[in-house]
């Protein structure tokens, strides 16, 4: 099983297909499809989002588009506004 989260590279094809389908899994740090790519924590934070999440995606090849597997799992995440 091949497991990633928060790598920052695009994992090449032929490393993802030495692993079967549905044994290669993304836990990517958003609400998928809302920010997909790198840094999603971080643009939620510039965009403002009162909710993002986590979820658990397939990994797919890079021709398929970045963060577009199928997605196993979303698990929502309130973050509350500062108080001042």
């Amino acid at each position: 099983m091949l497991i990633a989260a928060s790598f920052g590279k695009i994992i090449p094809t032929r490393i993802l297909e030495a692993f079967p389908q549905y044994q290669r899994l993304n836990v990517h740090g958003s609400i998928v499809p809302i920010l997909r790519g790198p840094a999603p924590v971080q643009w939620a934070i510039m965009e403002g989002m009162n909710e993002t999440g986590a979820s658990v995606i397939e990994l797919a090849p890079v021709k398929q588009g970045v963060d577009t597997g199928p997605c196993f799992a979303i698990e929502p995440v309130v973050r509350l506004p500062l108080q001042s």
